[in-house]
């Protein structure tokens, strides 16, 4: 299955239900699900992988811990974030996001 920002314009109650029929349906019945998401914490909370992409170009693959890092949002979304890790499955979650200072600026 391959799906374009399926949770825009949901409630966060059916997005949250939309991702988690999607890892049932990967999981459970062994589908491929390869979607596009902007959020980074539904991506890092519900993604086995991650592939980080800037202008059609390849920024980070991996393991949601191996490409959610502090450098990448730095460099790509020019952005300082608190990471701290989910207990159940230890999936990277943002917190304390803010613009760094030259974006502000400019």
């Amino acid at each position: 299955m391959m799906l374009d920002e399926p949770t825009t314009y949901l409630d966060l109650t059916n997005q949250l239900e939309t991702l988690a029929l999607l890892r049932v349906l990967n999981r459970q019945y062994h589908k491929t699900v390869v979607l596009v998401l902007h959020d980074l914490n539904q991506a890092a909370y519900y993604c086995d992988q991650l592939i980080c992409m800037f202008d059609g170009t390849v920024k980070a693959v991996g393991a949601p811990e191996d490409v959610i890092t502090p450098a990448l949002l730095r460099q790509e979304f020019h952005v300082s974030a608190d990471i701290v890790y989910d207990n159940d499955e230890h999936r990277p979650q943002l917190t304390n996001c803010h613009p760094l200072a030259a974006v502000v600026n400019s």
